[in-house]
């Protein structure tokens, strides 16, 4: 492998252990038995005449209790809400998807990161031009997880609460990915295994700097930095 691959190949492991669903609705079947009615044959002699009794089963009926359903939020509500571990995993899956798909696009930096040149747009940029010109692309990564444990409010816009702010800084918790993906060329062959930064048994903490251009807008990336690990 050469030196430049071998470059590439880390500078991309660098960036996913520090950036990096599909939700579901499950429906709980119903079910019931079926009510049954059985009637006796009616008997009849000459004399004297006898007519047997009828008899019903009591209905049984056993009904599941009502689906659950798990709640979907659209991509552009969540983005412009203060869910902190929720924005930067959705701009870390639109990362990962376009390091799937490299494409030189500032349209697509501008999905991730804040407009114009700063930090996050930079790195970004440096890294998709160079899988794009190279043929190459990550495959077989597996989804950038955010937990939902402990993120922090690090720090508001001078002079700003939250509802106005935006800029904030949050710290949030990244789970180590058990599959950082391969860095794969045209033909789909393996160049190089990307493997993580992140030891098991620990999970990355990620400083991320967010800005909007007005309250009630999309948060998009500043810049983004590792800020230590924490156990699993």
């Amino acid at each position: 492998m050469n030196s430049r691959r071998d470059l590439l190949a880390f500078a991309i492991a660098v960036a996913l252990s520090a950036c990096g669903a599909t939700s579901s609705a499950t429906t709980e079947a119903t079910t019931s038995t079926t009510i049954t009615t059985t009637t006796a044959a009616t008997a009849t002699t000459s004399a004297p005449t006898t007519t047997a009794a009828e008899s019903t089963a009591i209905p049984k009926t056993t009904t599941a209790p009502p689906p659950t359903t798990t709640a979907v939020i659209d991509e552009a509500t969540a983005l412009a809400s203060t869910d902190w571990p929720a924005i930067v995993q959705i701009l870390g899956h639109r990362r990962q998807a376009l390091y799937a798909a490299p494409l030189d696009d500032p349209a697509a930096y501008d999905a991730i990161c804040a407009a114009g040149d700063n930090p996050c747009t930079s790195a970004l940029r440096t890294q998709i031009a160079s899988l794009a010109e190279q043929g190459f692309r990550i495959a077989d990564a597996a989804p950038f997880t955010v937990l939902s444990d402990d993120p922090i409010l690090e720090n508001v816009e001078d002079g700003q609460t939250i509802d106005t702010a935006r800029i904030v800084t949050v710290v949030v918790t990244i789970q180590r990915s058990p599959d950082n993906g391969n860095l794969v060329d045209d033909s789909g062959m393996v160049q190089a295994e990307l493997e993580s930064d992140t030891p098991e048994g620990q999970n990355l903490r990620s400083r991320v700097t967010l800005v909007r251009t007005a309250p009630g807008s999309e948060w998009r990336i500043l810049e983004q930095s590792a800020a230590g690990q924490v156990l699993a």
